[in-house]
């Protein structure tokens, strides 16, 4: 892992943790983001390896983990929600894609909480998997968000497993 962010804490930011350009990998651990709009925003050049966020809190506006243009992706044990009154079209806490998928795009994404606010005015998305493929989705819990995992077209191979989901309208949502 190129970088590594660890014990990370701030507020009212507009994003976070910026990844652009060319880098191997980053791992943050235990990162606090209160009030930002976006969390953690990956938009490198290349397909490149490696996201892991682990252990961290964020709240955010618009997206709390927002990674495109990535091979491998691990996000577990996080708190991931939305800021109250946020007055956005569109809201998601992790939202994972790319140009296209690969064979070897290898993604985990489990134990993390999930938490939407603003339900009636606002989309919200716990988990949005765009072009992905070979991806584990297990073990997360989800409240008050419209659509809980949301798998956009060109995603294949993906395993969705023991989630559990409270004031949800629908757990699953598959785009062909």
């Amino acid at each position: 892992v190129d970088n590594y962010i660890n014990q990370l804490r701030f507020t009212s930011a507009e994003t976070g943790i910026i990844v652009k350009g060319n880098t191997e990998g980053v791992y943050i651990n235990q990162a606090t983001m209160i009030g930002v709009t976006n969390g953690i925003f990956w938009n490198t050049n290349g397909f490149e390896p490696l996201l892991s966020v682990s252990n961290s809190h964020i709240n955010a506006y618009n997206n709390c983990i927002l990674a495109r243009n990535l091979l491998q992706t691990i996000i577990t044990g996080n708190l991931l929600y939305q800021c109250p009154n946020a007055n956005i079209k569109e809201w998601s806490a992790i939202k994972v894609g790319g140009k296209r998928g690969t064979e070897v795009d290898l993604s985990i994404i489990s134990n993390n909480i999930i938490h939407g606010f603003d339900k009636n005015n606002t989309k919200l998305t716990g988990i949005s998997l765009l072009k992905r493929f070979n991806t584990i989705v297990n073990n997360n819990i989800f409240f008050r968000v419209n659509g809980g995992v949301y798998l956009g077209q060109k995603t294949r191979n993906i395993s969705i497993n023991n989630n559990h989901f409270k004031d949800v309208d629908q757990g699953i949502i598959r785009k062909d």
